[in-house]
C-alpha cells in the first residue's frame, strides 16, 4: 500500500527525481517470510539487490545475515554491523583480490562455482595460513520454468554442474586449508509461483541426501538462494506466503527425521522480495505535448535512474510498471493514454508506453512503485553527466 502522504513529506524535504524507501514496508517483509520459515532456517539478504548502507545495516539489526557478491558489497556488510559468520559470497567471477579479503576477513562461507575457483582459494587460504569454508554451488540439471530470470539449467557460467560435483568434491577433500560446510542452489529470480519455490527446496534436498549417502560428507549449511519475486505488473499476484510457508514445512516434515539434517543450518537469500516494495522512484512532470495525435509526458527522470521501469533489464517483453500520480494543483479525475518519456537524448528512454493515467500537467509528479530492488544500483546513473538522484529514507 503506497503512502502518499509519505511522498508528499519526502518531495517537500529533496529535488526530483529521487528514491524514497520504507523502512516499515522492508521490516514487514522480512517478519512476514521469516514467520513462516522453520526455526533452522536463516535469511541472509541478497545486497545487489539494494546495497545502500542504511538498509543494509537495518536488516542486520533484525537479524539477516548477508550474500554479497563483490569486495564492495562485502565491506558494506561489514561495516552495516553484519557478522562475518553470517556472509556468504557468490559470484562466477570472483578476483583474487576479492577472494583473498573474503579469506582475511572469514566470511561464513565462499560458493565455488569451478575448479579453478577451488584450486585459487587452496592457494590463497595457504598463503593467508588460514582454513576456508567453502559451499558448492550446483547448477542443477533442470530449468526453473517459472523464474523471471533463469540461472540455472542446462549451461551455465553459474555453478558447477551437478553431475561434476563428486569431480569438486574429491577435488576440496585434496585440499589442506578448504573446509566443505555444504551447498548452495539458485535457480533463477522473480519467481511468484509457491509451488516452484517449494519443488526447488525439495529437489536440492533430494539431490544432498544422495550426495551424502555416496560421498559421507557432513552438511553444515545448504543454501537455496533467493529468487521470491514481487508484483510489478498490473494484474501479477503476490505471493501467498501463508501456502508457501505450508508447502516448506510438508517438505520439512519429511526429512526431520534424517539424521543428516539434523546439525544442518539452512539459509534463504531473498533481496528483492524484502526490499522491492519499499522503494518509490518519483519523478516530476516538465513538459506535456502531443505528436501527431499521442499525448506525452516530459519528466525529469528516466531510464538513467530506473533502467528497470523502462523495460531494460533482463526483461523480453516491455510492459509497463504501476505508476502512481500526485497533483500539484487540484486533483484531476479524467484520464488518458499517454507515453511517459525521460530527459535523455535517446528513444529508449521511455518509462511508460501508452498507459493509462489522470490527465497531468507541468509541476505534477508520478511515481512508479516495486522500485526498492535493482533501481538505484542496477541503472546506468552516469549517463549523460545528470545529477545523481537521491535517495530518502522514511
Amino acid at each position: 500500500m503506497v503512502d502518499i502522504n509519505k511522498i508528499k513529506r519526502a518531495i517537500s524535504m529533496t529535488r526530483t527525481p529521487f528514491y524514497l524507501y520504507d523502512r516499515a514496508s522492508i521490516k514487514k517483509a522480512y517478519y512476514s517470510l521469516s514467520g513462516i520459515l522453520p526455526k533452522s532456517f536463516r535469511i541472509y539478504y541478497a545486497i545487489k539487490a539494494n546495497p545502500n548502507a542504511h538498509i543494509v545495516s537495518l536488516l542486520g539489526r533484525l537479524g539477516a545475515g548477508a550474500d554479497v557478491a563483490s569486495m564492495g558489497e562485502l565491506r558494506i556488510a561489514l561495516k552495516a554491523g553484519i557478522r562475518p559468520s553470517m556472509i556468504s559470497f557468490t559470484g562466477p567471477g570472483k578476483t583474487e583480490e576479492e577472494l583473498s579479503f573474503a579469506i582475511r576477513n572469514k566470511i561464513g562461507s565462499i560458493s565455488v562455482e569451478s575448479e579453478d575457483e577451488i584450486s585459487l582459494i587452496e592457494k590463497l587460504s595457504t598463503r593467508a595460513r588460514k582454513v576456508s569454508s567453502v559451499v558448492i554451488r550446483i547448477n542443477p540439471a533442470f530449468a526453473s520454468e517459472t523464474a523471471g530470470i533463469r540461472m540455472g539449467g542446462g549451461s551455465q557460467q553459474f555453478g558447477i554442474d551437478e553431475e561434476a560435483v563428486p569431480s569438486a568434491l574429491k577435488l576440496i577433500k585434496g585440499c589442506c586449508h578448504i573446509d566443505f560446510a555444504g551447498v548452495h542452489m539458485h535457480t533463477g529470480s522473480q519467481i511468484l509461483s509457491e509451488d516452484t519455490i517449494a519443488k526447488n527446496i525439495n529437489y536440492l534436498l533430494n539431490f544432498c541426501l544422495r550426495l551424502q549417502d555416496k560421498e559421507d560428507i557432513k552438511l553444515n549449511m545448504i543454501n537455496f538462494g533467493g529468487g521470491l519475486g514481487i508484483p510489478y505488473y498490473y494484474g501479477q499476484r503476490p505471493l501467498d506466503l501463508k501456502r508457501l510457508g505450508s508447502l516448506i514445512k510438508d517438505t520439512f516434515a519429511k526429512v526431520q527425521a534424517n539424521k543428516v539434517f539434523k546439525k544442518t543450518t539452512f539459509i534463504i537469500e531473498p533481496g528483492r522480495f524484502i526490499v522491492g516494495q519499499s522503494g518509490i522512484y518519483v519523478t516530476k512532470v516538465l513538459y506535456r505535448k502531443t505528436s501527431r495525435g499521442k499525448a506525452f509526458l516530459i519528466v525529469d527522470g528516466g531510464m538513467h535512474q530506473n533502467m528497470a521501469a523502462a523495460g531494460l533489464l533482463g526483461e523480453g517483453l516491455r510492459r509497463n510498471r504501476i505508476i502512481g500520480t500526485i497533483f500539484s494543483g487540484k486533483k484531476v479525475s479524467k484520464k488518458e493514454r499517454v507515453t511517459v518519456a525521460g530527459c535523455l537524448c535517446t528513444p529508449l528512454d521511455i518509462l511508460a508506453h501508452d498507459i493509462e493515467l489522470p490527465v497531468c500537467a507541468p509541476g505534477d509528479y508520478l511515481f512508479i512503485t516495486c522500485s526498492g530492488a535493482y533501481g538505484y544500483s542496477a541503472s546506468p546513473l552516469g549517463f549523460l553527466t545528470h545529477q545523481m538522484p537521491p535517495e530518502v529514507i522514511l
